[in-house]
């Protein structure tokens, strides 16, 4: 009766350290399997950055484009106008003498 409870137990104890050896290796593998997961995300998050900081920098450069577009065009506009007004100047300035000429 003793030996059957000792084998008992042995047996008991032989399949407790089974399953504590199991646990154990679920355990390592879950690590493994979350760390891989979590280099997986971090690459990703990344690459997620790095794309939207092409994507400014290409917004960025199309912005300063479209800025200088505009600056070359305003500056041509004020260099038309000012160029007109010399114009009408000189011409008032020519008619004026032409008149005073005639008055003389």
């Amino acid at each position: 009766r003793r030996q059957e409870q000792q084998e008992s137990q042995l047996a008991l104890s032989s399949q407790r350290l089974r399953h504590e050896a199991q646990i154990s290796e679920l355990e390592r593998e879950f690590a493994a399997k979350l760390s891989h997961r979590e280099q997986e995300m971090e690459e990703h998050k990344q690459t997620e950055v790095s794309q939207l900081k092409s994507q400014c920098a290409a917004k960025e450069a199309e912005m300063a484009a479209t800025a200088a577009v505009d600056r070359n065009a305003r500056l041509q506009f004020e260099e038309s106008i000012h160029q007109r007004t010399e114009k009408a100047i000189a011409e008032m300035q020519l008619t004026t003498e032409s008149e005073m000429k005639k008055l003389q």
